[in-house]
């Protein structure tokens, strides 16, 4: 008697062989048994990763049909780290049937009646291991079983719970063109299942409906928020945003007018922020106080910027184009103070705004609110503004130094 290895879903079983002058003969019951495993594990995807193998048990004694070796009437059911359980097993019309104190169990009646260590349940699982695992599943399942998922017939309700569980509840865009350093690809994000958009139109619309309403879009650079913004399908759909800039970016963003390295900047993108309609939720993530230093007259040769104006300047410059979104959050570095005054001022221009809606006679957008805005004397977002004074931008510095009481350096820096 000998052991063969025969791979079954890419893990190696052990088969007992037995040799009788020249004549190999494969243990049927074992592979019966596998067989009814493969089976069972396949029922649910946490029965799925469980690696279990049979084998031969000590003291087995041989079957024999119709005056052939077939298998034994004892294996052992090994599982990972837990102890191998012996099993006696009876063959009858082909069946394979396990004997217990109660009588005969089938195979998934005795695996269901088996304790697994924790260690071994999918939750402990890896999350990118778990997607791959469960598509392995849902492959080999509908192969194995000749089923397929009757997604389609689901109720709309529980369709669009999947989708919701489907996609990543923070979406980071990123250029496409862009190339890893080092790596020669494309930056990748790990979401396994945007393939549910290409399955047909409609899994497309439901899909992408769930996902623009109830994901973040979360953008850290101003070049890819430039090309997210071009997309008028995308901004048209996106309800919750976050931006996580740099100070300079910001001030780029929002077209500080008191630098001209700023000021020169479009202001275009902003704009597309601003008019984006279905856009309910935006967050300005203010960065960490910068670590730059600049260099002055100072005798150490060293002065700090000053977190606090930064982040002032950045206000003052995205209040004109963000205080008619409806909810405006500020996180990041900033006193709690002027968090809570910056949101009550965007609070306060969207309810005028808000009002605005209610008494005019005509289409209530934001494009046409700020028409209205110019009509009655105000200038346009878009307009290039008369130079400021040498007395003006020296009073606007940039980088801003920092002569605060408590350093605004990176580890004294408090929200308080």
């Amino acid at each position: 008697m000998g052991q063969t290895t025969i791979w079954v879903n890419g893990i190696p079983r052990q088969y007992n062989v037995l040799t009788y002058t020249d004549t190999v003969v494969q243990d049927n019951i074992a592979a019966l048994l596998e067989k009814q495993i493969e089976l069972w594990r396949m029922r649910t995807f946490k029965t799925w990763q469980l690696w279990i193998a049979i084998q031969v048990a000590a003291g087995a004694e041989e079957i024999c049909y119709k005056g052939r070796i077939i298998g034994y009437d004892k294996y052992s059911i090994n599982l990972w780290d837990r102890e191998a359980d012996d099993i006696h097993v009876e063959f009858q019309n082909g069946k394979v049937q396990i004997k217990t104190p109660g009588g005969l169990l089938s195979i998934a009646a005795y695996m269901d009646k088996m304790s697994f260590p924790k260690a071994v349940t999918w939750s402990a699982t890896p999350e990118q291991s778990t997607w791959d695992r469960q598509w392995d599943w849902w492959v080999v399942r509908s192969k194995t079983l000749n089923t397929q998922f009757p997604f389609g017939r689901l109720p709309a309700e529980l369709r669009n719970f999947i989708y919701s569980q489907a996609y990543n509840t923070t979406i980071r865009p990123f250029k496409m063109k862009k190339m890893c350093p080092g790596l020669g690809a494309p930056f990748a994000i790990p979401v396994p299942s945007t393939s549910l958009m290409l399955l047909n139109r409609q899994y497309y619309k439901e899909a992408s409906g769930i996902l623009f309403e109830t994901a973040t879009f979360k953008v850290n650079s101003r070049p890819v928020l430039r090309r997210l913004t071009c997309n008028a399908l995308v901004t048209s759909q996106i309800t919750n945003l976050e931006l996580s800039l740099s100070h300079e970016d910001f001030l780029k963003l929002f077209r500080w007018k008191y630098d001209p390295k700023m000021s020169s900047h479009s202001a275009k993108t902003a704009l597309v922020l601003r008019y984006m309609a279905n856009l309910q939720n935006l967050t300005l993530d203010i960065d960490a106080p910068s670590r730059t230093s600049v260099t002055s007259l100072h005798p150490t040769g060293r002065r700090v910027v000053c977190q606090d104006k930064a982040v002032a300047y950045i206000l003052g410059a995205a209040l004109p184009f963000i205080d008619v979104i409806k909810n405006v959050k500020i996180t990041g570095y900033i006193k709690t103070e002027v968090k809570k005054d910056f949101e009550a001022f965007c609070a306060a221009g969207r309810k005028f705004f808000e009002t605005w809606c209610e008494l005019a006679e005509f289409n209530s957008t934001v494009e046409e609110f700020d028409r209205w805005l110019e009509d009655d004397g105000g200038v346009a977002l878009d307009a290039e503004g008369e130079e400021d004074t040498d007395a003006n931008q020296e009073n606007f510095e940039w980088p801003p130094v920092c002569n605060c009481e408590t350093s605004c350096e990176y580890g004294s820096w408090k929200a308080e």
